[in-house]
Parts: C-alpha cells; structure tokens; sequence
C-alpha cells in the first residue's frame, strides 16, 4: 500500500478509536453521577455539556478537491459523518471504496459493496445510482435503458 494511503488509513482508525473512547468516558461519568446520587435531570443537564462534537471535514473536503476537482470530495464529508458514530466499524478497504466513489456522479450505475451501499442510502447525489449486489446490475442497467428510451 502507498505510504501516504497507509497514513491516512491509520488517521481513520484513531479518529474511530478516539470517538469508541470517548463514548466509553461519557458512559463512566454519567454511571458515576447516578451512583453518587444525582437526579437524572441534572445528569442530563450536565452531558449536555460534554455533548460529542460533530466532526467538521470541510477543510478535508476542500483539500480533497484541490485534487480531483470542485464537487468530487462531499462524499467523503458524508462518510466522516458516519464514520464518526459509535457502532460504525471501519475497515481497511473503505479508503480504496471512498476514493473510488469520486466518480459516481460521472455514472448512472455504480457497484459498490452492501456496507457502502448502505452508508450512502441517505446521501442524495448518489441517490438511485449504488448497487450493492452484482447480481442486481443487469436488471438496474435494463432499466435505466427503458427509462431513458421511454424519455427520448
């Protein structure tokens, strides 16, 4: 793997290790405050303090796209996003599947695997162009010809 690949895929790691840590530290504090006895209110009032910041990307989306050009990095925003939530597991081949996915707005159909299929279900310039099964491409690329015949 590219060194600079490598780097950047350790840098998804810790941030996802960080974000697992500090949920952990969160659930500490507040297991401690309701056994010290403080209302559940209060409790409430005070994580609101300590709430998970959202992870800004858009100086990684603006870098990205001194690269590969205006309006090929917001997915990699989205992704961030997801990314940073507890129960997300990240994998070494998301990085390749990120990079891959600055094309999709060039596409009508793109393959992509189920797990990332499912990260972008929400994301809407992407909306109607992920298959995550290639057994379901012949039948998707079918009918995007029959749409596009029906509107010639």
């Amino acid at each position: 793997m590219d060194p600079s690949l490598a780097k950047v895929e350790d840098s998804l790691q810790q941030l996802h290790q960080a974000i697992l840590e500090m949920e952990d530290k969160r659930k500490a504090i507040r297991a401690e405050l309701s056994l010290a006895g403080v209302e559940k209110r209060r409790v409430r009032e005070v994580m609101k303090l300590y709430k998970s910041k959202t992870l800004d990307s858009s100086s990684v989306v603006r870098s990205l796209e001194k690269e590969i050009g205006q309006g090929r990095a917001n997915h990699v925003a989205h992704y961030m996003l997801k990314a940073s939530r507890r129960h997300y597991q990240f994998e070494p081949s998301d990085l390749m599947d990120i990079i891959q996915m600055c094309y999709v707005q060039d596409c009508d159909l793109f393959r992509c695997d189920k797990k990332m299929a499912d990260l972008y279900r929400d994301y809407e310039p992407f909306e109607g162009k992920l298959v995550s099964k290639f057994s379901d491409l012949p039948a998707r690329i079918e009918e995007r010809l029959s749409s596009h015949h029906e509107r010639s």
